[in-house]
């Protein structure tokens, strides 16, 4: 996703994982080679499944799933987290 501002994003896994990250934290990639920028640490076979950008409220106890250090994991959310978090991606489908 490109952005010319700087925004928050939340980044949820196929291993239920969910991680909000700032993309100012996100450095630029120096060369031109096809590797990526690694944000998040997956386990074997895990994928990134989806990521929008983040509204406060999306998701409660959202302080539980920021990290200030890249790549980071991620948190798996509690129950009432995900209640919430299900909501906000309809609301935002």
């Amino acid at each position: 996703m490109l952005s010319a501002e700087e925004r928050e994003m939340i980044l949820r896994a196929s291993s239920g994982r969910v991680l909000i990250i700032d993309s100012a934290v996100v450095s630029a990639k120096s060369t031109r080679d096809t590797a990526g920028v690694a944000v998040m640490t997956q386990k074997r076979g895990a994928r990134l499944i989806s990521m929008r950008p983040f509204k406060p409220g999306d998701i409660g106890g959202d302080h539980r799933y920021r990290t200030r250090t890249l790549p980071a994991a991620g948190a798996l959310p509690r129950e009432e987290d995900v209640l919430e978090a299900n909501q906000a991606l309809i609301q935002y489908a």
